[in-house]
């Protein structure tokens, strides 16, 4: 039987996993793994300090399987002992380093058609490391995959969603924490070693799988991105500067500022400073932009006016004005008075910008396999369905990938659960293993399915392991999946 240690606030407590009721310490009740998603560690808690925030760690024969922090505490019906806690892992932090701009709000971290341990390894090394590693998250365990991550930019902000973007861009690759060494790890769920379970074992509880043929596709299309060819577009633009001095600003502060060109920062940046990082992807930054001004005059028609440059930021997506753009007063004197009063200046109407995208044309397409369809639900049951998959750039459309995409839909599925006795395998603690499983004297198709291990639930008290099984390859697959 495995040893357990568990520690709250870095203090060893008494710690039991039977039916027995302890006075003092904890009774562990269940630990949760599964792939994204943070840690879940339940337990009772006999002590008397408050344990609500507490960081707590598990030890399992001395190596760390969970570390983390109780954010959900009931407590007992007559207000006494015990509480039944639960903490969630280090994954639960990660969307604490956000990846946003603190005065727009727009993504500040781009992905360049780069591999995912080039991405991995900037991401490290940039401020954002730094703030990882003061929420508990030393590095990264950096996967071996030479497939490049198409240039795009982080859309939700924080790191873990940065994380979710890495994986999907690869298909087979998940993510999670190892609480042993506080890494990142990516997984390819596609290629894990297998371990086979047999059902006439003793460790073997319960079985329940289910094949499936439902969204099965025995063929697979790629299709690409439309050749460049240079449109004319236009789109409105965002203020980036800090809204908060808008209150103190004054037309002779923005006169000394901008009359020493490419000023740029603070006081300089009001009215001036847009943000462009919602369009930056589309823009062809070896041509020409355009700012344009709406003003919206008092019969309700709006006129358009261009604007002055100042500097342009591509590499960020920012853009500035040569002069402030600020709605225009009544007449010429309230104009100028309103630019002597500090705060009674307000942004333009509209601010839009013109600037060259790449139009369509012809796309490629690769379909796998060239003719007919493949699969186990093609040979067995005679499924004949096609998927069409929109990849993000023609780099993509390879024979490689497209076999990739074929596999992770073309045979028949099997789902379910498989419950084991004694504790949990110590290669399991981190997933990443794909599972079969074999009934003496009897050929189900379960002793090769290599279904992915997707998660987990150990019940400390009945000495048992649920593992959550799926040979559904697809919801792996990456992004460009219709």
């Amino acid at each position: 039987m495995a040893t357990y240690q568990l520690f709250v606030n870095g203090r060893e407590v008494v710690t039991q996993t039977d039916d027995e009721q302890p006075t003092i310490g904890a009774s562990l009740q269940s630990v949760r793994v599964a792939y994204v998603e943070p840690r879940e560690l339940r337990f009772m808690y006999y002590g008397d300090d408050d344990v609500l925030g507490a960081e707590v760690q598990l030890y399992v024969d001395g190596v760390v399987r969970f570390d983390g922090q109780v954010l959900e505490r009931q407590r007992a019906k007559n207000f006494g002992k015990p509480h039944q806690c639960v903490a969630f892992g280090l994954e639960e932090k990660l969307n604490d380093v956000r990846l946003t701009d603190p005065d727009s709000g727009y993504p500040t971290w781009r992905f360049a058609d780069e591999s995912m341990s080039d991405a991995l390894s900037a991401l490290f090394a940039s401020d954002f490391g730094e703030q990882l590693r003061a929420i508990g998250i030393s590095g990264a365990l950096l996967a071996a995959s030479s497939d490049m991550i198409p240039a795009t930019s982080i859309r939700s902000g924080g790191f873990a969603d940065a994380l979710e973007q890495i994986a999907n861009a690869i298909p087979g690759f998940v993510w999670l924490v190892d609480p042993s060494t506080k890494q990142v790890v990516l997984i390819d769920v596609y290629n894990a070693p297998t371990m086979t379970i047999g059902t006439s074992s003793s460790i073997v509880k319960d079985h329940a799988i289910t094949e499936s043929l439902r969204d099965r596709y025995t063929a697979v299309t790629l299709m690409g991105v439309s050749e460049a060819e240079l449109a004319l577009a236009a789109t409105a633009i965002y203020p980036a500067w800090n809204s908060e001095l808008e209150s103190v600003w004054t037309g002779e502060q923005a006169r000394a500022l901008t009359s020493n060109n490419g000023a740029v920062g603070g006081m300089a940046d009001v009215y001036r400073k847009y943000s462009c990082r919602h369009v930056l992807d589309n823009i062809v930054d070896t041509q020409p932009v355009t700012l344009v001004q709406e003003v919206v005059q008092y019969g309700g028609d709006s006129r358009f006016y261009v604007v002055e440059v100042e500097q342009v930021d591509l590499t960020n997506g920012y853009i500035w004005a040569k002069q402030p753009m600020i709605q225009p007063a009544i007449s010429n004197r309230a104009a100028a008075r309103n630019m002597r009063i500090a705060g009674k200046s307000r942004p333009a109407s509209g601010v839009y910008l013109r600037y060259y995208r790449l139009g369509s044309s012809a796309r490629p397409g690769f379909r796998q396999p060239l003719s007919g369809y493949a699969g186990t639900a093609f040979t067995s049951y005679n499924v004949q369905r096609a998927k069409i998959i929109h990849e993000a750039s023609n780099d993509n459309i390879t024979s490689q990938r497209a076999k990739r995409m074929l596999d992770a839909n073309c045979d028949t599925v099997y789902e379910g659960t498989v419950t084991i006795g004694g504790d949990v395998p110590s290669r399991l603690w981190n997933l990443g293993h794909r599972i079969n499983v074999s009934y003496p004297g009897v050929v189900t198709g379960y002793e090769n399915m290599r279904a992915i291990l997707t998660s987990f639930t150990h019940d400390f008290r009945q000495r048992q392991t649920v593992l959550e099984l799926s040979s559904n390859r697809s919801p792996f697959a990456g992004q460009g999946v219709d």
